[in-house]
């Protein structure tokens, strides 16, 4: 298709997939350098990569429940997009997804289409057996951008950069987040603990384990040093 000049994409959630979705739209960026890049994305997630330049971010905040798309329509009530990649299938994001007035409404193929998502896009990427990152890579190929730049530039403060190497103390490091929001998508201890060993052993490197202060994410901690 031709350059849209105004491009929404909404992802809100999780960390890890926003990340995934960073490439993508690195890639946009360097493809079509003079369109206009919105993305609609969680409170959480924006504090990770609110700082890359180039993006209109528009939070939306999840715990404010209804008030949050009701601040979204009021947000993008005049606005009218070229393009919407619906990046997520989940009920909130479709009803977001209906703030958003495009020409082109992307999203996934009938096969990942849950909660209904084919009926809030107009077009659909091809069907197929991916990892995330190839999915999202699929709805800038659809639109006839067929290159990759993997890019994860993220800036990072001067005060961030600081505190990591006050805990690395400047050695090599290999961190660790062993908990998914899911717990289901989590590893088992002895996994991370049997990688962590190959990384001490292979690449004389320390160990950092990473979490919240939730009763499960401890204890994972606990089982994974007792390996």
């Amino acid at each position: 298709m031709n350059m849209p000049k105004i491009f929404c994409l909404l992802r809100l959630s999780a960390i890890g997939d926003v990340l995934h979705a960073l490439p993508v739209v690195r890639t946009i960026q360097d493809t079509w350098p003079n369109t206009a890049i919105t993305w609609i994305i969680g409170k959480a997630e924006f504090s990770l990569v609110g700082d890359i330049p180039g993006i209109e971010f528009i939070v939306f905040d999840k715990s404010k429940g209804m008030r949050a798309q009701i601040d979204l329509y009021k947000k993008l009530k005049h606005r009218r997009f070229d393009v919407l990649m619906l990046m997520q299938y989940s009920l909130r994001a479709h009803i977001a997804s209906l703030a958003v007035k495009a020409s082109v409404r992307l999203g996934y193929d009938n096969a990942r289409s849950k909660d209904l998502h084919r009926y809030f896009v107009n077009l659909q990427i091809p069907p197929g057996n991916q990892h995330v990152m190839d999915s999202f890579f699929s709805f800038i190929e659809t639109l006839g951008i067929n290159e990759k730049q993997l890019k994860w530039d993220i800036p990072i403060s001067d005060k961030d950069n600081e505190y990591a190497a006050n805990i690395c103390n400047n050695q090599p490091t290999f961190l660790i987040s062993p908990c998914s929001s899911h717990l289901v998508r989590s590893w088992n201890a002895k996994g991370y603990a049997e990688t962590a060993d190959y990384a001490v052993k292979k690449y004389k490197m320390q160990i950092l384990l990473t979490g919240n202060r939730k009763k499960e994410e401890i204890k994972m901690a606990a089982e994974i040093q007792k390996n």
